[in-house]
């Protein structure tokens, strides 16, 4: 990547499990919602049903037609507030990725957060870990139609960048369920699903 990253046009990042590892702190606010309302759950599914997912998918996904737009959104709200309190003194960048985006930065390539989550937290993560600075555009799931694995977010992040996919990478958080192939993009780089400690790796190149 080093190599390559002067030849970049754009690169766009996935928030959770990529720019930080949050992700044990939505699966623990998820189980503590589902606990309080006696809903049953198997804590081995957990990751698969609500990471990369957008709140109000989930909450149907459990709750089924049970709760009414309001009330879908004041647990949404109590959701993400319950995080930012208990992420707030832990956000720091994954291994590896603060030196890339430092060198991106200096390099002049424009660079942006998509993420599936609410807009009020890709804003408090990236500003949690002083990264505001160096990210041309901020994509939340309420901005696209399609939810991931559908590339409409990416492809929505290269637009604001002015940046064609074909020259950009994409740095996604990757789940079962959407181990897809990005071709449009010059690469997608997939972060495992469980991504305490480990560093990106894994490349998708499009076609030439």
């Amino acid at each position: 990547m080093t190599r390559m990253i002067h030849k970049l046009a754009g690169l766009i990042f996935d928030m959770d499990g990529v720019l930080v590892d949050s992700n044990p702190f939505h699966l623990d606010k998820w189980m503590a919602l589902l606990n309080e309302h006696g809903i049953e759950f198997d804590p081995a599914q957990l990751p698969e049903q609500i990471l990369g997912q957008r709140n109000d998918t989930a909450l149907r996904f459990f709750f089924g037609d049970k709760l009414s737009a309001e009330e879908r959104r004041r647990l949404i709200e109590e959701l993400e507030e319950k995080f930012r309190r208990a992420f707030r003194s832990h956000a720091r960048p994954l291994p590896g990725l603060e030196p890339l985006v430092v060198e991106g930065h200096r390099a002049g390539i424009p660079m942006a957060v998509a993420s599936s989550a609410m807009a009020k937290n890709v804003e408090f993560v990236v500003e949690a870990l002083g990264f505001r600075r160096y990210f041309k555009a901020l994509v939340n799931g309420d901005e696209v139609s399609k939810p991931k694995p559908d590339p409409e977010i990416y492809l929505k992040a290269a637009r604001l960048l002015g940046a064609k996919p074909q020259s950009s990478v994409a740095f996604r958080h990757e789940m079962r369920r959407n181990r897809v192939k990005f071709p449009r993009f010059r690469a997608s780089l997939a972060n495992p699903g469980r991504s305490r400690g480990r560093k990106f790796h894994g490349t998708e190149p499009a076609p030439p």
